[in-house]
């Protein structure tokens, strides 16, 4: 962010650790906070991760009707 210049990037960076330390860390503490904001981003990025594998997925079409179990040679 730095080198491209994004400021309004690194501003929404730092808004959102200010908010989530304000609303999160003050009700539930430091450690508690801490997993939760790991379990939040491990969650979504497997979501992205996915979605990204499984709409990126191209597979033959077969016909309907086609009941024949291919070796894959």
């Amino acid at each position: 962010m730095l080198r491209t210049k994004k400021y309004s990037e690194m501003l929404a960076v730092a808004v959102r650790l200010v908010l989530w330390s304000v609303f999160i860390t003050a009700r539930h503490g430091l450690l508690q906070s801490m997993l939760l904001y790991l379990a939040v981003n491990w969650f979504g990025a497997n979501y992205i991760f996915l979605n990204f594998a499984v709409s990126h997925t191209h597979l033959d079409v077969v016909a309907k009707d086609d009941t024949e179990v291919s070796d894959g040679v």
